[in-house]
């Protein structure tokens, strides 16, 4: 009898389960799910990825921070004045 037995109804080899709390880049389904659900490139998903990481949290506010800066525009000019 094997050592270890692998039980009725299950199989011998057991697939690794998807983590939602991350974004791979590995799998061409979620990079079309991701830019579709965030509503951007997939370069600049990638970008994104690349810069703060693969946690979808972390993903979702650095995009939810660059819309908020483009729909306020630009910041005017600070004026500066010499010091006495």
């Amino acid at each position: 009898m094997p050592e270890n037995p692998v039980p009725r109804g299950r199989k011998a080899t057991r697939s690794r389960q998807q983590d939602r709390r991350r974004i791979n880049l590995s799998e061409r389904h979620e990079v079309r799910y991701w830019t579709e659900a965030l509503g951007i490139s997939e370069e600049c998903l990638r970008d994104t990825v690349a810069q703060f990481g693969n946690r979808v949290k972390d993903v979702r506010e650095a995009i939810e921070h660059l819309r908020a800066a483009v729909k306020a525009g630009p910041r005017p000019a600070r004026r500066v004045t010499p010091s006495r």
